[in-house]
């Protein structure tokens, strides 16, 4: 137990740091999520989103509203204990792959502080704990007794995240080829019930089975996006991990953990399937490295056992070698631009004291972030579609007079404008509260 409160205690100071340096959203997601969430909250249903989007985190976000309130500081902390409870989980996932107890505390502190798990750590995004229960589910595959419960992360993790649905296939397969031996692993075929599920949904909603692949391509297509090319990606995006895990796989070759064959095999099809999916369009549009999460985790549990072998023997070279790696990185690091939406949220939070519907200027999808910090999603009017499927319309906000109009249909009093079109009540940065008088 004083092991796993070290690395919870460490992942709650990371993620302190972390939005003490000024993080708060990878993208528009983040809020986009916050607002689905809300609106779940005030109207439960099946399908939250009718989407691509898969249910189960706007489930448990949306409850957890329901009791807290359907506000973005309810859904920043509960990223924040989700990420505590993913860092707990992948200590449990470490000691079921690592023989040593203390090797697997090396690697479940090592998983806590890799870049992309220390911003997902606070953000509020499904991908860290979803990365987390498909790593526990992984380790499952190396002891009969905790299959079952492999099973049920995977169900939640493919209902989460689609990255997880390629060990789902690799989980169900080896334990109905395991259950030779014991017909209770048979069970462990019950992690394909998320993606079957899912792909029963679509065929009953939109009358297509991968309705979801086919709107996430067709957006990509309309946003003439290139397709991510994952295996540089895996590299580029977290070259300490990739480039010490290959280190320490070649140093320890002769003694490899007995777990490390199957983990390989299920996480190397996360690659494949994101690589293939990649080619039509089907892979996330931004920020690739969300999709790699659960292979990195894995790649730092089994690191710990490395590490801390290197640490005894040869601490100093050890130690020359972590920085050069780390130096290394500085020249690979990620390019895609983070979006806190300071400004946004702030004049949003501006909004939330009134009583009236208010119009919102939609610039970019920034106006998630305004919509999100309202805590009012069903009062927050956005003035257009941006979806680039179809023909973005016009913008009201082109005159007063046009504003003025577009309001009156609406029912709207107030406005948030980036343009000057009267005396701010509230302004945050370019962003500006209106009343619009008659």
């Amino acid at each position: 137990m004083k092991h796993l409160g070290l690395v919870v205690a460490t992942k709650a100071m990371i993620g302190a740091l972390v939005l003490a340096g000024g993080f708060r959203a990878v993208s528009d997601d983040d809020f986009a999520r916050v607002v689905l969430a809300q609106k779940w909250a005030a109207a439960p249903k099946l399908d939250p989103t009718g989407s691509s989007w898969l249910p189960f985190p706007f489930w448990l976000n949306g409850m957890v509203m329901r009791i807290f309130g359907a506000t973005l500081d309810t859904a920043r902390v509960t990223a924040f204990v989700l990420g505590l409870a993913s860092a707990a989980l992948l200590y449990a996932a470490a000691r079921l792959l690592l023989r040593d107890p203390r090797d697997a505390w090396w690697g479940a502190l090592i998983a806590a502080v890799v870049p992309w798990s220390a911003w997902l750590g606070v953000a509020t995004v499904p991908e860290l704990p979803a990365a987390a229960l498909t790593v526990f589910a992984i380790a499952t595959l190396t002891t009969p007794r905790y299959r079952w419960l492999g099973s049920i992360a995977l169900i939640i993790a493919s209902l989460s995240r689609y990255e997880s649905w390629p060990v789902a296939v690799v989980f169900a397969g080896v334990s109905v080829w395991d259950a030779r031996h014991s017909r209770r692993l048979a069970w462990g075929a019950l992690a394909l019930f998320g993606p079957l599920a899912w792909l029963l949904h679509n065929w009953i909603a939109h009358g297509d089975a991968f309705h979801f692949a086919a709107r996430v391509s067709a957006y990509q297509r309309a946003l003439g996006a290139s397709a991510q090319a994952y295996p540089l990606a895996l590299l580029r995006e977290e070259p300490e991990v990739v480039a010490l895990s290959c280190v320490m796989l070649i140093a320890a070759r002769r003694s490899l953990p007995a777990s490390l064959p199957r983990a390989a095999g299920a996480l190397a099809m996360v690659l494949v399937a994101l690589t293939l999916a990649a080619i039509p369009g089907g892979a996330p549009t931004h920020h690739s490295g969300r999709a790699l999460l659960a292979i990195w985790l894995a790649m730092a549990i089994y690191l710990g056992a490395g590490v801390r072998a290197a640490m005894r023997a040869r601490p100093y070279a050890f130690s020359a070698l972590v920085v050069m790696v780390m130096f290394a990185g500085l020249w690979l690091r990620r390019t895609d631009p983070f979006t806190p939406r300071i400004h946004e949220t702030a004049i949003g939070r501006d909004a939330a004291s009134l009583t009236e519907p208010v119009l919102v200027e939609a610039v970019d999808y920034g106006y998630f972030a305004i919509v999100a910090a309202s805590a009012r999603p069903e009062a927050m009017i956005v003035d257009r579609s941006l979806d680039p499927r179809g023909t973005i319309p016009p913008s009201s906000f082109e005159s007063i007079d046009t504003v003025k109009q577009r309001a009156r249909a609406c029912g709207a009093r107030y406005a948030v404008t980036k343009r000057a079109l009267g005396e701010p009540l509230a302004r945050s940065g370019p962003w500006s509260l209106i009343e619009l008088t008659p």
